[in-house]
């Protein structure tokens, strides 16, 4: 990867700079902040410093959501011995489980549950695919791989991003610590520096205590974005294209006061899309007890988004909610980098990793 340093006075002036030299494809890997040395600051302001790279050997690869819609993915850095798989460089610890379950004839539950899977759902996969390919499955394991592989890919759920519609309303919640915040500033940056959309970016005030306002703060000054703490009456974005990007404090999301409190401040906005944010790295049954609370309130969930991916190896437990409650997921996230790596989720990159070939 060949990385890009482009340093500019304000957010307009980067993303023209990046778009002269990298074209619009280019992928932006970080956002800083820097202060003028010495006396200097008393006549010179702040400017921002952008990483960036153009995507080179990275297919464009384009997401269809619907047959009359497509959204370009946001692909993650290549690997660090130079691959261009959009899968990072993340522990591969499913491969020696892989191949001593062929080798063993493990059977496709045991395999689906090693990645990952409850065995109630482990079993459900093997009920379609039986039901796809009739009982008595072949006994190359590269056969019944390709079968998995068919049936999850059918499973997934997309996400339908709406970046024509009239103005939209992105809220994120999720349990302290989640990387809720990192998330907001992650989509924020590509929405502002790469999709070049209007955008604001807003905290709601509950008896909850924000836990990274600082860096949201920090984050939206680097941008040129004013964070603001007060709402437009309306609660409704004026311009086309612009999103509004809205913290809610983390919760405790097994407290029921506590989700009802975040299901109060939701429905002072128009149609806005809810972003349940997880840690990846949580239990399976802690995952899951978190996207079942928010249902059970009634709390009107958009999507899905995981963090903290680059914590652990079995990405098969993704599948467990996308079973359990139905619901589609948005993106993947890894790191602490802004805007760093930042994927827009399909199920290939989980497949690959829970089967790498």
């Amino acid at each position: 990867m060949d990385q890009h340093s482009f340093t500019a006075h304000s957010a307009e002036e980067a993303i023209k700079k990046v778009r002269e030299a990298l074209g619009p494809e280019a992928v932006i890997d970080k956002v800083v902040k820097i202060q003028p040395d010495g006396l200097s600051r008393l006549w010179k302001g702040p400017r921002i410093q952008v990483f960036a790279h153009r995507p080179n050997s990275l297919p464009a690869e384009r997401l269809e959501t619907t047959p009359s819609s497509s959204l370009k993915s946001i692909p993650f850095r290549p690997s660090s011995d130079g691959s261009d798989n959009q899968v990072p460089s993340f522990s591969r610890s499913m491969d020696e489980q892989i191949e001593q379950a062929s080798q063993h004839e493990w059977s496709v539950v045991e395999i689906l549950q090693a990645s990952g899977l409850l065995p109630q759902y482990a079993m459900r996969i093997m009920e379609l695919i039986e039901n796809r390919f009739g009982r008595g499955l072949p006994v190359d394991w590269r056969k019944q791989r390709q079968m998995i592989r068919l049936v999850l890919e059918e499973s997934w759920r997309p996400y339908v991003h709406h970046q024509d519609k009239q103005g939209v309303i992105h809220l994120f919640v999720g349990s302290p610590g989640c990387g809720k915040t990192s998330v907001l500033c992650k989509w924020l940056t590509h929405h502002r520096l790469v999709g070049d959309k209007p955008v604001r970016a807003f905290q709601v005030n509950t008896d909850k205590f924000h836990v990274n306002s600082d860096q949201l703060a920090l984050h939206c000054d680097i941008l040129g974005i004013p964070l603001e703490r007060f709402f437009p009456d309306t609660r409704t974005p004026s311009q086309r294209s612009e999103a509004w990007f809205v913290d809610v404090p983390g919760v405790d999301l097994f407290d029921r006061k506590s989700v009802e409190g975040v299901l109060q401040a939701v429905r002072e906005f128009q149609s806005p899309e809810i972003h349940l944010v997880l840690n990846l790295a949580y239990e399976t049954t802690v995952l899951l007890a978190h996207v079942m609370s928010c249902k059970k309130a009634q709390l009107p969930i958009s999507s899905l988004i995981f963090t903290h991916m680059d914590e652990e190896a079995r990405w098969g437990k993704i599948w467990n909610p996308v079973f359990a409650a139905r619901l589609p997921i948005s993106f993947f996230s890894t790191g602490q980098n802004i805007p760093g790596d930042f994927l827009r989720a399909t199920s290939e990159p989980i497949i690959r990793q829970q089967f790498p070939s």
